[in-house]
């Protein structure tokens, strides 16, 4: 039986146009290719070529989209139009403009907090796209709750629908405890941190005055070993 080859569906489309064409301008007493101009306006964007293409076959969607600041960009319309131009099942006629379409992202934004420092890790994004927040609480504080437009979200992280404030309210840390000295005759006593988290270290100094030595050191009235001692809860 005799062989057969198939093509691929795109490859016979731009056979079969390119035959087409070639027999209505034969029709029409033409006998060179018809060619028209697909010219791509970016409306303030990054320039991108213009494309030739012959009669009845189809432009070819660009390969980069342009690119322009502030904005990002969404599709390529007919001039008169805001529907994407479908490049695949579009034969061109005659010269034609496509526009380039443009939106504005949302933007977001940190508002005042006090006692820690609020980050996002994007400034500004497409709605729908997912945003995370990174609260840091300063010393002696914990988060305890982070808000978009002041209303609290589960976790750090929110799906952006419109421009959106984000903001956390910080308290403090019932676990960072004051560490205070208390009355010493004969001598002086000091430790190296005023606050320290419960179940971290504080180192002691203890000065006898001339003539006098150290017996013991007290934490809470209780005898420690050594000149250092772990803060427990109260």
């Amino acid at each position: 039986p005799p062989r057969s080859t198939l093509f691929p569906y795109t490859t016979l489309f731009r056979s079969i146009g390119k035959r087409f064409a070639s027999v209505v301008n034969q029709m029409n007493g033409k006998t060179e290719e018809v060619k028209f101009t697909v010219t791509f306006d970016t409306d303030g964007g990054s320039a991108v070529e213009s494309q030739s293409v012959l009669q009845y076959m189809s432009a070819v969607k660009p390969e980069e989209d342009p690119t322009k600041e502030g904005f990002v960009f969404s599709h390529w319309a007919a001039e008169g139009s805001t529907e994407e131009f479908d490049f695949t099942a579009t034969a061109i006629q005659s010269d034609i403009t496509l526009k380039a379409v443009w939106v504005s992202p949302c933007r977001v934004t940190v508002g005042e907090t006090e006692n820690g420092t609020v980050t996002v890790d994007k400034q500004s994004a497409m709605s729908g796209s997912e945003i995370t927040v990174t609260a840091t609480p300063d010393i002696g504080y914990k988060l305890k709750a982070i808000l978009v437009d002041g209303e609290e979200i589960e976790g750090n992280k929110f799906t952006l629908t419109a421009d959106a404030v984000v903001s956390a309210i910080f308290v403090e840390d019932e676990n960072y405890v004051a560490i205070t000295v208390g009355d010493c005759e004969h001598g002086s006593i000091s430790v190296d941190k005023d606050n320290e988290y419960i179940g971290n270290t504080v180192n002691v100094t203890v000065t006898p005055d001339k003539g006098y030595k150290l017996k013991a050191i007290y934490v809470n009235g209780e005898k420690i070993e050594g000149a250092y001692f772990t803060v427990a809860a109260a």
